[in-house]
């Protein structure tokens, strides 16, 4: 989450890599495994948890060093959830669904579709179709949450204050210690700001036969609804699969990207447009800086990166001339990274040819600047 460290795995020898992607701090972890485990690595990325057949340990992503381990009953297990520092989570073996606490090293069988917050202090899951349950990690009093329609799906926010459930054509925010409702939408699909005063929503497809709208939601109940732009969805792909929201680290503005069309910025809570850029949207987010100064945005090849709120380019990016999947800024924004991506990866060749990997370049985007006339003529000249 805070760009510092990546993770990959290898498919040839079947290693966790882990690395520091700062220029000072050259650690490198390994972290050998079995052909079938099951990865995750934490919110802040300072740990990781290894779900294996017969075993689940946590571990330190700069060190290296065990963290804690459990036992599991055998079979092929799943991670379903973990808290943010990966001491506590869920894991699915075959039929049944299991919550661990390594602090504690126990393992508790839980109904399924159970779900933990990210700070470890609240489980959730289904009663029935109409009913969720939340109770505290460590036992107290439960209480039950009926928000009037059937449940599709369960999701906690950031923070572990509201908790997101999902029906067949509306979203609701309820929070967490009450059960009491925050605020409700009709709509298909949402994301929460970070401060978690708003949701941004998309209206299902095709109600009343108009174009679907977004909207920005107040969570507060302070203030109204705001509908803000409408939008298309590219033919054969499922609803809201090409479209993806992007907030700025401090709320203040959101950018959107639909599939095929030119990536925006607005603000929030407004819903003002404040730039289109020239570029259409990848199938991939873009990344506001940390302070929301510059959005880096995909444009097949290359990493575009302009000013958030004049929408000037400010640089441009390249890698062998690959196409980018995911971009991301470093810390405070002197470092941008991307990693590469190609499809159909042949799984059953190894060691890899050179021609399917993925490289993770990552670039000094302070030293990178570079006058806007040289800037036009390296756009100009990238295909």
């Amino acid at each position: 989450a805070d760009g510092q460290r990546l993770l990959a795995t290898s498919q040839s020898d079947l290693v966790i890599h882990l690395w520091s992607v700062a220029l000072d701090d050259r650690i490198a972890t390994r972290v050998r495994t079995t052909r079938n485990a099951v990865v995750g690595l934490t919110f802040h990325g300072r740990a990781v948890v290894v779900a294996e057949n017969g075993s689940l340990t946590r571990l330190d992503t700069v060190t290296g060093k065990e963290l804690g381990r459990l036992q599991l009953p055998s079979g092929q297990p799943f991670l379903q959830s973990v808290s943010a520092d990966g001491a506590r989570g869920i894991v699915v073996i075959g039929k049944e669904t299991f919550v661990y606490d390594l602090p504690r090293r126990r393992l508790t069988a839980e109904p399924r579709f159970t779900h933990v917050s990210p700070d470890g202090h609240w489980l959730a899951a289904l009663q029935d179709a109409t009913h969720a349950v939340v109770r505290p990690f460590d036992g107290g009093r439960e209480h039950i949450i009926t928000p009037g329609a059937e449940i599709l799906g369960l999701f906690f926010s950031p923070r572990s204050d509201l908790l997101m459930i999902w029906m067949r054509d509306s979203i609701a925010a309820h929070e967490i210690t009450s059960g009491r409702l925050r605020g409700r939408a009709n709509a298909c699909f949402a994301q929460i700001s970070p401060d978690e005063q708003w949701l941004v929503v998309a209206d299902c497809l095709g109600i009343n036969g108009s174009p679907p709208a977004l909207r920005l939601v107040s969570l507060t109940g302070t203030k109204p609804s705001v509908g803000f732009s409408s939008y298309t969805f590219s033919p054969g792909l499922p609803a809201h699969q090409d479209l993806s929201f992007t907030f700025s680290r401090d709320s203040r503005l959101l950018a959107t990207a639909v599939e095929g069309e030119r990536v925006c910025i607005w603000s929030v809570p407004d819903g003002k447009l404040l730039q289109r850029l020239p570029v259409r949207a990848a199938a991939t987010s873009p990344a506001f800086d940390a302070d929301g100064g510059r959005v880096a945005v995909i444009d097949e090849a290359t990493i575009r990166v302009f000013d958030a709120r004049h929408g000037s380019l400010l640089g441009i990016f390249a890698s062998y001339g690959k196409q980018f999947c995911a971009t991301h800024f470093i810390g405070d924004g002197d470092q941008l990274m991307a990693v590469t991506c190609l499809a159909n990866t042949p799984h059953a060749i190894a060691p890899l040819p050179s021609w399917w990997r993925t490289d993770v370049p990552v670039w000094n985007t302070a030293r990178e600047r570079r006058p806007p006339e040289e800037i036009r003529r390296l756009a100009d000249s990238v295909p």
